[in-house]
């Protein structure tokens, strides 16, 4: 009586980041009545785009800094300070291009 291995949400996205711990989290938190697979799927896709970006950039930062290959909070620091005004930048041209 072999039982079939499990695969997890997030293997079957191909995720690293675990999609069920956060769809439990969007259930607990009443964020909605009903929270949808493919929505906690979607989400977990974000994150991990988003903590991927920040860790791209927080590498470069701590390359040209001291020229090490480790990660330091200052380097996420100051990746976070880069990334806050290339939005706000890029947020900025968009609006003059609607405006004009």
């Amino acid at each position: 009586m072999d039982r079939p291995l499990r695969t997890t949400k997030s293997a079957k996205s191909g995720l690293r980041f675990p999609v069920a711990r956060i769809r439990a989290m969007l259930k607990a938190k009443s964020f909605a009545q009903r929270v949808s697979d493919t929505g906690a799927v979607f989400l977990t896709a974000v994150l991990q785009y988003l903590a991927a970006e920040i860790l791209e950039v927080s590498l470069n930062a701590a390359r040209t800094n001291n020229g090490s290959r480790r990660i330091q909070p200052q380097h996420i620091h100051i990746a976070l300070k880069v990334m806050v005004s290339f939005h706000l930048c890029s947020e900025m041209q968009f609006s003059l291009a609607v405006h004009t």
